[in-house]
């Protein structure tokens, strides 16, 4: 556990110094690619553009395409996806006022 714990204090100071990466984990670690063999190019080019649309504010055309990813994959629903519609509904298909490209949510009681 403590060698562990050491890797991983190792690895938070390379990410923090920009020396390393996570996102190329996804080349290299074996779990994270076999985790992620189900999604085809089709889906993640797909997904991509709802991204796209959602990061730009344009929610509608966002939620078109979220719906599409929800089921595009056989006996999987896609949990990305699936957040996103639920914070487009809670937002009444809408990108509030205060939109800044982030996974907005709304504020929590402990804010005020």
């Amino acid at each position: 556990q403590v060698i562990n714990r050491l890797k991983r204090n190792d690895l938070m100071k390379k990410v923090l110094q920009n020396k390393f990466k996570v996102s190329s984990l996804f080349k290299t670690d074996s779990d994270l690619k076999n985790m992620r063999s189900i999604f085809t190019q089709e889906f993640n080019e797909v997904f991509s553009q709802g991204m796209k649309h959602y990061l730009d504010g344009d929610w509608p055309a966002a939620k078109e395409i979220f719906e599409k990813t929800l089921n595009m994959i056989p006996d999987h629903k896609d949990g990305p996806s699936n957040t996103l519609l639920d914070v487009i509904e809670e937002n009444n298909g809408s990108a509030p006022d205060s939109w800044n490209c982030l996974l907005y949510t709304s504020p929590s009681p402990r804010d005020s």
